[in-house]
């Protein structure tokens, strides 16, 4: 009798699931192996930190081989806001002239700082970047204590409402349309061993 309680007792404990790391149902496993437990049973601070820098490095990996399936690179480039011509609804892609000057839309955007913007090259062809990366969480039981919404530091201040714009184009450069690239991107969702109460 005592042989036979073991033996369910044994089964019982293989065929139970360990508090490790989680992603959502039919979603893809995350390219790198998540840190193991230490024995708080919970992810240290220094192992996170890492793993978070290695899923930031894969995720730039998974962003390059899109570019790359479209035979294309990207291009970090001096923009400029210029107010919308009247009666003209123009989208990203759209080209116009100012000045003898032609320039291509990339997008609407808040103004902070001197502009920049990335788009897409195709040869002699620009093109402006519709990036949308599938962003899966992956759930890791961390050793510490979350913070409530606040108290990571001060709101930023607001920055106006979007504006066009735009890049200049160079001589014997084309526009074109967006580029839409998509690819997998993981990202460390935590559930901290000690919780905090943020309604108190």
């Amino acid at each position: 009798m005592l042989l036979r309680s073991l033996t369910a007792l044994v089964l019982l404990s293989a065929c139970t699931p360990s508090r490790g790391p989680s992603v959502a149902e039919g979603t893809p496993p995350p390219p790198i192996d998540p840190p193991g437990v230490g024995s708080g049973l919970c992810v240290e601070s220094r192992d996170l930190r890492e793993y978070v820098l290695a899923l930031d490095a894969e995720r730039a990996a998974a962003r390059e081989r899109a570019l790359a399936a479209h035979a294309a690179r990207v291009s970090q480039r001096r923009a400029v806001f210029l107010d919308p011509e009247p009666g003209v609804a123009a989208s990203p892609g759209a080209e116009r002239q100012v000045g003898g000057a032609r320039y291509l839309l990339v997008g609407h955007f808040t103004a902070r700082g001197e502009p920049s913007a990335e788009v897409a090259l195709e040869g002699d062809r620009v093109r402006p970047l519709d990036e949308r990366p599938r962003a899966h969480p992956v759930s890791l039981r961390v050793c510490g204590t979350g913070s409530c919404p606040g108290e990571t530091g001060d709101a930023p201040a607001a920055a106006g409402d979007p504006r066009p714009l735009w890049v200049e184009l160079a001589a014997g450069e084309r526009s074109g349309p967006p580029l839409l690239l998509e690819y997998d991107s993981f990202w460390v969702r935590p559930d901290y061993d000690r919780p905090v109460r943020c309604d108190e």
